[in-house]
């Protein structure tokens, strides 16, 4: 992980996803989730990410994102009443989000950078 981590105030979730969303959209994303209970679940795999939001009306946070091995349908992860929102990385550059439901299960959201000088790429 990066040195530059930041855990925004409850009240600004929202903003910073809105952010994230902007910037990050499309962007290929890997999402698991990690419990006591269930173990660790791979929900996405370099699927393209459609938005993150925070409904603060409900409590719940929404990661949804298109499933490139189900024919681009859209999916979605909820977590309910998040506990923190932890972001690695500067926004441009932002390398994954760590988010803890009120229940301690982590949902891990990494994004996966296409970088100038990887092969295939201009």
């Amino acid at each position: 992980m990066s040195q530059q981590m930041a855990q925004p105030a409850h009240h600004e979730w929202q903003e910073v996803l809105d952010a994230i969303t902007a910037r990050h959209a499309g962007q290929p994303v890997t999402v698991q989730v990690l419990s006591a209970e269930q173990g660790s679940q791979l929900l996405a795999d370099h699927d393209a990410l459609a938005h993150i939001i925070y409904r603060e009306s409900d409590d719940v946070l929404v990661v949804c994102f298109n499933s490139a091995h189900d024919n681009d349908v859209r999916r979605e992860h909820i977590v309910k009443r998040p506990f923190s929102i932890i972001f690695d990385g500067p926004a441009d550059a932002l390398e994954r989000i760590d988010i803890e439901g009120a229940d301690g299960a982590r949902t891990l959201i990494t994004l996966h950078h296409q970088h100038a000088d990887a092969p295939g790429t201009p």
